[in-house]
């Protein structure tokens, strides 16, 4: 296994496990559920196919007896499950098959190869029932196949050799078909959440990244605000790298980056709700990382409120209506409403007693526009 491979299988168990952790979300859209399901089947055989292949993590060959050991573990694991399964439906006949203990597969090799391959035929014909206790398809094929290695070791070493060559091939092939899957959940997922869940986006992409130890790739780190202090971070900043067709969203926290690409001068292009569209000019080289604070000019509106005694209003709700935009005046009665959309649009004043006012606006993107409220003269 090269560190490609094994940087490209970390990655693959990181989606995995994305897609389990937003399954509720993502389960009521059948293509990305498709996808999901088929990429944790191909992982599987990929893994499944590297360990007929004899070789583990570290690149050292099994020998006959570590082959026999794993056989056993894959083998007991299923076998306890059934042993349970086959208790609560009161099977006794299942039940004398599945119930074994680590021991009893300490026999000669002819017992042995008897012994799982009778459970592994048990599981199989009963593998409907045994569905809903984790026992899959997948699962004894895995079995099997450990055991078909650990007989081979024994008694066909030549052959052996052989087969590792075939797998070879095979695994090249089962990354690309996987590597297609993920090509088209990159589609997929933007394509359906970004609008929605744009934070359950970001992650996927972040999870999409290869890491391949001792690689090091150009990474283009942005971090958006909204005030020159940083003090107010700006989310969900759409930023594109001009001429290249790479695009991200900035997180909750105003956090996102790019990853890969040529090295070069570029132009970084942002976008978002209630802020003037900007670029930036940057250059990178191989290999580096480039950080980049940019502060987002947000749309604003201000302006003073008077009661109606003509005294400033303090704490009074602003708000823009049918938005979640707002803010409470200070004790001077000023107020300042921060990332305005384009357009038209109506402000409502309130306070606690239950008085209201409410102004029209247009505001024109990138220009300061003031808003006064005097509810005496309502």
């Amino acid at each position: 296994m090269t560190k490609r491979q094994s940087g490209r299988l970390d990655m693959y168990a990181l989606i995995i496990l994305f897609f389990a952790k937003f399954d509720t979300t993502l389960k009521t859209f059948a293509p990305i559920m498709e996808q999901a399901l088929a990429l944790k089947a191909k992982e599987l055989e990929i893994r499944i196919l590297f360990d007929k292949q004899g070789y583990k993590a570290k690149g050292k060959t099994l020998t006959k007896e570590a082959l026999r050991i794993s056989t056993v573990e894959l083998v007991l694991a299923l076998a306890q499950l059934a042993c349970g399964w086959a208790i609560a439906t009161k099977n006794k006949t299942l039940q004398t098959i599945f119930d074994v203990e680590e021991t009893d597969f300490s026999v000669k090799q002819d017992e042995f190869v008897i012994m799982v391959d009778n459970i592994l035929e048990a599981l199989t014909d009963n593998l409907t029932e045994l569905l809903p206790y984790d026992i899959t398809a997948i699962n004894i094929t895995a079995a099997k196949n450990m055991e078909l290695d650990y007989i081979v070791a024994k008694e066909q070493p030549k052959q052996l050799s052989t087969a590792k060559k075939t797998i070879t091939t095979n695994i090249v092939k089962e990354f690309k078909e996987a590597d297609a899957m993920l090509l088209i959940c990159d589609k997929l997922m933007p394509g359906r959440y970004k609008k929605t869940h744009a934070e359950m986006v970001t992650e996927y992409l972040y999870n999409r990244k290869i890491y391949v130890p001792g690689v090091r790739h150009t990474n283009l780190k942005v971090h958006t605000y909204l005030d020159e202090a940083h003090t107010v971070v700006a989310p969900f900043m759409h930023f594109e790298i001009v001429g290249i067709n790479r695009s991200e969203t900035t997180d909750l926290h105003g956090d996102g980056e790019i990853m890969q690409f040529k090295a070069g001068n570029y132009v970084l292009r942002l976008k978002g709700t209630g802020v003037v569209d900007q670029d930036v000019n940057f250059s990178i080289k191989n290999g580096k990382i480039v950080e980049l604070e940019i502060v987002m000019v947000p749309n604003i509106i201000t302006g003073n409120i008077k009661t109606f005694t003509g005294l400033p209003a303090n704490e009074y709700n602003v708000n823009i209506v049918n938005t979640m935009i707002g803010v409470m005046t200070d004790a001077y009665g000023n107020y300042e409403l921060l990332q305005v959309p384009e357009g038209h649009g109506f402000i409502e004043v309130s306070n606690s007693g239950g008085d209201t006012m409410r102004l029209p606006y247009f505001y024109v993107q990138g220009q300061p526009l003031i808003i006064d409220f005097d509810f005496k003269n309502a």
